[in-house]
């Protein structure tokens, strides 16, 4: 949904294209950012939380790719409001080599 409803199931699905293989064991790293500080992280396995749940395998071969994942989002502190962030997501290979980025904005809304 948009914006994202705190307290309810969230899909993501990504696509795009690799000019090096995406490995056992690459970590997707979501960082969310309020006035430019960071608020929260979420680390996950890549292969195990994304490319496998789509139906795919790691690892992902040269060339273009797509996944997705389905997470629930907890309650924030805050209620009956909109909030919005800049989220900044980067899949990063066992070597520590990143090798996809993704910035954007979010919304997230919080009900009672």
């Amino acid at each position: 949904p948009n914006p994202i409803v705190k307290g309810g199931m969230l899909s993501i699905n990504i696509s795009g294209e690799t000019e090096i293989a995406i490995g056992e064991g690459a970590s997707i790293i979501g960082t969310a950012f309020y006035n430019g500080y960071p608020i929260n992280s979420y680390p996950e396995d890549f292969c195990e939380g994304w490319v496998r749940k789509s139906g795919g395998e790691c690892p992902i071969l040269p060339g273009k790719f797509s996944c997705g994942t389905t997470m629930f989002v907890h309650h924030g502190q805050e209620t009956n409001v909109v909030l919005h962030f800049d989220m900044t997501i980067i899949i990063v290979n066992n070597d520590s080599e990143v090798v996809a980025c993704m910035e954007g904005v979010v919304a997230s809304v919080q009900y009672d």
